[in-house]
């Protein structure tokens, strides 16, 4: 017989929990929306047909009356004594797994972006964590990443596909440890510039105008590149920032200025215009930048080479 022993009003509790799942997960980013109310239909027609405790509870949560309001985080969290204290442990384990793979379902309810995990905001990413806590429990990956104590991440990029490869890593890794994305690009300075040009025994006012055109246009197409990233991925509380210099000592000293717990950047075989990326770079960083570097490998770069 479902939910045997329990009260009326514990039984109404727990028929409303998924319904405080949707609205805490799915309102986190303002308003809950049709995809991720589908996704709390198909969690409990799903759920409801496997049976077992979480199944009869997902039965509840469709007979629940839609009038009745759920209270969001604060009803998950007046549900853990009654999860701790009225259900046997197979039943409570039963139920969190089940309310926490929810909140994941509605999460990722928005789909993604080049296959790149799921279009999950930072608001939303929050909200999963804090409805584990209430719950008394968080995934394995998240507690693993919660107990390596990655909460900043610095992910450099130089606008080529081959940096993006260390996209995917740095958005699972912040999407299941709630951590901060700090973007990076570094863009060729004008001392640099100016060595990458011919010049004559002596600088004119126009060169050195074209000069400074020419870095600040760079700057501002890295900020342009870098908006784009985050608007595809939809993590707009990620922070940008463009610098300019030698790229293995600006992402050393910007790893220090933020904080960060851990770079992850890419690095190919080789490649004139992969200045970021090249193995001497990654190297380098691994060197000065006192924090763990995690390099994602990517093929020989395709720049013409034979």
């Amino acid at each position: 017989m479902p939910f045997a022993g329990l009260s009326q009003e514990e039984k109404g509790r727990l028929a409303l929990a998924p319904h405080a799942v949707l609205d805490h997960v799915g309102g986190a980013d303002g308003k809950v929306d049709d995809r991720e109310a589908e996704a709390l239909g198909a969690w409990i027609e799903a759920t409801a047909a496997a049976g077992g405790f979480a199944g009869d509870v997902a039965a509840a949560a469709r007979a629940a009356p839609v009038d009745t309001p759920s209270q969001g985080l604060d009803g998950l969290r007046a549900l853990r004594p009654l999860i701790e204290q009225r259900l046997d442990a197979e039943e409570a384990a039963a139920l969190r797994e089940a309310l926490i793979a929810l909140g994941e379902q509605v999460a990722m309810a928005s789909g993604g972006f080049l296959g790149i995990g799921s279009r999950v905001c930072a608001a939303e990413q929050v909200a999963l964590r804090e409805i584990g806590r209430a719950l008394g429990t968080l995934s394995r990956r998240a507690l693993a990443a919660e107990a390596a104590g990655f909460t900043k991440i610095l992910l450099p990029l130089d606008g080529s596909p081959e940096s993006e490869a260390a996209l995917k890593p740095a958005f699972d890794l912040a999407r299941f440890a709630g951590a901060k994305v700090t973007l990076l690009e570094v863009s060729t300075s004008f001392q640099d510039l100016s060595r990458m040009i011919a010049v004559d025994a002596f600088v004119t006012a126009a060169s050195v105008d074209t000069l400074l055109d020419a870095s600040e246009a760079e700057k501002q197409a890295a900020s342009s590149y870098l908006a784009g990233i985050k608007s595809a991925l939809g993590v707009s509380d990620w922070n940008a920032i463009v610098r300019e210099g030698d790229p293995a000592r600006v992402i050393a000293e910007e790893a220090k200025a933020e904080g960060a717990d851990v770079i992850i950047m890419a690095s190919v075989e080789r490649g004139a215009l992969a200045r970021v990326f090249e193995p001497s770079v990654s190297e380098a960083v691994l060197r000065e930048a006192g924090v763990p570097v995690l390099v994602v490998p990517v093929g020989k770069a395709n720049r013409g080479e034979g």
